[in-house]
């Protein structure tokens, strides 16, 4: 097997496991977050349901602003092959 062929077969396989680990990522996500907001909806004193569900979109952004900027510094950083 040629060095080509090996460099494609790792891509597909990158692909694939990417594309694999989207589509696990969205379900859960898809999951999660309407079981959470219920959750936390049920949960919270009508006074303090605003002040509950603004704190966990602020956390939310907060985790964001530090995530975005890590991911691309490790795209940025990552070697890997244009097709």
């Amino acid at each position: 097997m040629g060095a080509f062929q090996a460099t494609h077969i790792l891509t597909g396989q990158l692909v694939l496991a990417l594309a694999g680990f989207l589509l696990l990522f969205h379900a859960a996500d898809a999951v999660i977050v309407p079981v959470s907001s219920t959750s936390m909806n049920e949960r919270a004193p009508d006074e303090q349901r605003t002040m509950a569900l603004s704190f966990d979109a602020g956390l939310f952004s907060a985790a964001m602003i530090v995530l975005f900027p890590l991911f691309g510094l490790g795209l940025t950083r990552a070697a890997y092959p244009v097709v």
